[in-house]
C-alpha cells in the first residue's frame, strides 16, 4: 500500500525535521491568515518541539507515522488546499482570501485582494513531476485508490485520505468503518487539482463520517473540478 512507500522514504531521512521543513514551507503547521474566525495553526512536530512538550527524545520510528499524517499531526482543510496549490505552482505560497474582491451594487470595485507571498522556496522540477505522477495514478491508474471518480476526457489528480475519529483498541482497529457507529467512523478526505498541466484550480474536501476518502470527498471535488473545468 502506499503507506509502506512513505515509510520506506521516512526510513532514509537524517531527522523528522526534514519532513517538518517542507512542511513549513508548504504552509503546514501554521495559520493562514485566511478571513474567518478561530482558524488554528495545527502541528508538525519537530524534534525540539517533543523535546519542549514531552521532555523526551524523538524516536526514529515516530518519524514513519509523521511520513503519512499520523503521530502528531494536524492540518486542516484550508491548509491541505495551500500546500497543494503551492506544490503544484513550483513552491510559492499564497495567503488564501474568501472573495477575490468586494463590488458595489454598481458593479465597481471598491477592494481587491491583492496576492500576498507568505513563503517562496525552490522545489526540484523532478520531484513535483514525480508527485504529479503519483496523484495523477491515484485517480486515472485502474489500481489508484481514487478511480472510480475519473473523469474521461479530463484527467485531474489528487489523493484520498482517511481521518480516523477514534483511538481504537487493537481488537477493533481493522472493524470495518461501515459497522461503527455513525459518530465514530472516520471521515474521508480528497485533496485534487486540475488541469494536470497548468493547474487552474485545487479542491479540498472532508466529508465527514463518510469512512473513506474515495467515496465520501473524492465525488465532491470531482463535481466541483468538473464544474469549473466546463
Amino acid at each position: 500500500a502506499c503507506d509502506v512507500f512513505f515509510y520506506r522514504v521516512a526510513q532514509k531521512l537524517k531527522s523528522v525535521d526534514d519532513i517538518a521543513k517542507y512542511a513549513f514551507h508548504l504552509g503546514l503547521g501554521a495559520k493562514t491568515g485566511i478571513e474567518l474566525a478561530r482558524e488554528v495553526p495545527g502541528l508538525i512536530p519537530t524534534e525540539a518541539w517533543k523535546q519542549q512538550r514531552f521532555n523526551l527524545p524523538w524516536s526514529p520510528g515516530e518519524t514513519l507515522y509523521v511520513a503519512i499524517g499520523q503521530s502528531f499531526v494536524l492540518t486542516t482543510t484550508i491548509q491541505l488546499a495551500n500546500a497543494y496549490a503551492s506544490l503544484v505552482n513550483g513552491g510559492t505560497l499564497f495567503k488564501p482570501h474568501v472573495v477575490k474582491g468586494i463590488q458595489n451594487e454598481d458593479g465597481k470595485i471598491i477592494k481587491e485582494f491583492v496576492p500576498q507571498i507568505l513563503d517562496k522556496t525552490k522545489l526540484s522540477k523532478s520531484t513535483v513531476e514525480l508527485v504529479t505522477e503519483g496523484l495523477w495514478g491515484v485517480v486515472n491508474s485502474p489500481t489508484g485508490s481514487g478511480h472510480g471518480n475519473a473523469i474521461p476526457g479530463m484527467e485531474f489528480a489528487g489523493k484520498t485520505g482517511t481521518v480516523q475519529v477514534i483511538q481504537a483498541r487493537a481488537d477493533k482497529v481493522y472493524q470495518k468503518c461501515e459497522n461503527l457507529r455513525y459518530n465514530q467512523r472516520h471521515h474521508g478526505v480528497f485533496v485534487g487539482y486540475a488541469p494536470i498541466k497548468d493547474p487552474s484550480i485545487v479542491v479540498a474536501v472532508v466529508a465527514e463520517h463518510a469512512c473513506s476518502g474515495s467515496q465520501g470527498a473524492a465525488p465532491v471535488a470531482k463535481e466541483v473540478i468538473k464544474t469549473d473545468l466546463q
